[in-house]
């Protein structure tokens, strides 16, 4: 304690604060009595320092109480520092500060209670001090069983909250948080089972934690029991893997039809279990995305129906009109290249149906067989060689006659075609912007409207 006073002393700034006859009277105090409150002149309030010195003039200033602590305070100043946290049934202690006032307080009480001072002493009464809290809680609230706190054994908490659970709604629900369109959270949902729960007549103090941990509990399990039948559901009979599944979950059969769909496992052995179809009906939020895809697909194939119907090609009527075979007898002219299999092909490029294309070749045919003055089936007749040179001119005339109209009704089909192509593109590519704004990935629209029509 001398080595210090002496280091105190030595420092400028405490030398003023603490004087000599203080310094004797702290080194010939023992350590585990508190020191008593000694006035003095000299020095200064510590709160002077901090501007919130309210004490008079002539009040004279004491040494903090607590052992080695050597800052100087008014008593009134004490006092008032220490009000906000000092007990009224406890003796006043003139003290600087918080930290003073709680190791001062502590070791009073460890001495009072005789089990010494220090560390040892306070880390004793923080034992005691926990230990009647913990007993305090552990009296407000006593832990219940799920299963076994209901006035009757068929009614408890546990069997109302399966009641819930066993309903595919409600857990999906409590899976997506609740209902976003009416701001529900699984708060909410907690309430309205613990809502159920009193209905019930059990009087139980549950929280909405506690029932977080409940479920929490039933998932963890039920997916344990899923992943144990999905991995022996081929080797194992039913009866076992009933027997398996009911070991790891207690419950399985009873939350199977609505847990099963967001699950790893799950299999056709469990009595009652629904459907696929039955579960994607009764979960919609969980088969979002199926059905999204379904539209995707329904959609393209109306796209894919309705393309057809904007290509209107008119048959060439006025074409047939203009080469109707002719009484008079035809010259020896070589059959017109409109009839060759190139022109066809290349007409066939386009997107005009079989029929209009079958009526288009028979129109050539007929203008073939008319030109050349031959029989029903198309083939060429030999022509006669006393013919004179007017009706040899006619016929030249009406054959150019009909490859112009030919040609000409040929060209409106290819800008029909071409017209009902880019009517059919642009209904392709407003389909897949729509699709698109209604938040279907890129990927599947590529699939079902892809861009490159085959």
């Amino acid at each position: 304690m001398a080595s210090v006073d002496s280091t105190l002393l030595a420092a400028p700034s405490l030398a003023l604060l603490v004087p000599p006859t203080a310094t004797a009277s702290y080194s010939n105090s023992s350590p585990s009595a508190s020191p008593t409150a000694v006035a003095t002149s000299d020095g200064t309030c510590v709160l002077k320092k901090y501007y919130t010195c309210s004490a008079p003039e002539k009040e004279r200033v004491v040494h903090c109480e607590r052992d080695g602590c050597p800052k100087l305070i008014h008593r009134s100043c004490s006092l008032r520092v220490t009000e906000p946290f000092r007990d009224a049934a406890e003796p006043l202690r003139v003290v600087c500060g918080k930290r003073c006032f709680n190791a001062v307080t502590k070791g009073a009480r460890a001495a009072a209670a005789g089990t010494g001072t220090g560390a040892g002493a306070s880390s004793t009464l923080k034992r005691e001090v926990s230990a009647s809290s913990h007993a305090g809680a552990h009296e407000r609230k006593k832990r219940s069983p799920w299963n076994s706190d209901g006035p009757s054994p068929t009614v408890s908490s546990l069997s109302v909250l399966l009641a819930w659970l066993r309903e595919p709604k409600n857990y999906a629900r409590w899976v997506h948080g609740g209902d976003q369109n009416k701001f529900e959270t699984k708060a909410a949902i907690a309430t309205q089972i613990l809502t159920l729960i009193k209905a019930k007549g059990i009087d139980t103090d549950r929280n909405r934690n506690d029932v977080f941990a409940k479920i929490y509990q039933l998932e963890k399990s039920f997916a344990e029991a899923s992943e144990w039948v999905a991995a022996n559901q081929h080797q194992l009979e039913k009866p076992a893997l009933d027997a398996g599944a009911k070991k790891r979950c207690m419950h399985y059969s009873d939350l199977y039809a609505s847990m099963s769909v967001y699950g790893k496992g799950g299999s056709a052995h469990v009595d009652g279990a629904v459907s696929s179809r039955k579960r994607t009906a009764a979960t919609e939020p969980a088969s979002a995305d199926a059905t999204k895809r379904q539209h995707v697909v329904s959609a393209g194939r109306e796209i894919r129906a309705r393309a057809p119907e904007h290509v209107v090609v008119k048959s060439p009527d006025a074409a047939k009109s203009a080469v109707a075979p002719s009484s008079a007898e035809p010259s020896a002219i070589a059959p017109s290249p409109l009839s060759s299999h190139a022109f066809l092909a290349s007409a066939a490029s386009d997107p005009v149906s079989a029929a209009q294309l079958a009526a288009l070749s028979a129109s050539l045919m007929l203008a073939n067989g008319g030109a050349g003055g031959g029989s029903a089936n198309g083939s060429l007749s030999t022509p006669h060689a006393g013919g004179s040179s007017n009706s040899a001119t006619s016929s030249g005339s009406l054959l150019q006659l009909n490859q112009s109209l030919l040609q000409a009704a040929t060209d409106k089909l290819h800008a029909e075609a071409r017209i009902a192509s880019v009517a059919a593109s642009t209904a392709l590519l407003r389909a897949r912007m729509a699709l698109r704004a209604e938040g279907v990935p890129q990927d599947e629209i590529d699939v079902v409207l892809p861009l490159v029509r085959e």
